[in-house]
């Protein structure tokens, strides 16, 4: 579990450095729902709409990216 919380917090924090501040919450909501020992896959915070909406957050991250290269 330790390295659970500690790969949702070096997450966060990565997508904040790069400005990706909708990306960055949904790996806090994971760090701290780790943190309450809330991870059995049929809590809220790990629901097939939640996963579906931080891939789509990362997809306007990548794409955020893409653009400020060109």
């Amino acid at each position: 579990m330790d390295q659970f919380i500690l790969a949702a917090h070096s997450a966060k924090g990565s997508a904040g450095t790069f400005g990706l501040a909708g990306v960055s919450r949904r790996f806090d909501v994971l760090e701290q729902a780790a943190k309450s020992g809330d991870t059995s896959p049929d809590k809220t915070a790990f629901d097939v709409e939640w996963v579906d909406d931080l891939a789509n957050a990362l997809a306007a991250g990548i794409q955020i990216l893409k653009n400020s290269l060109l």
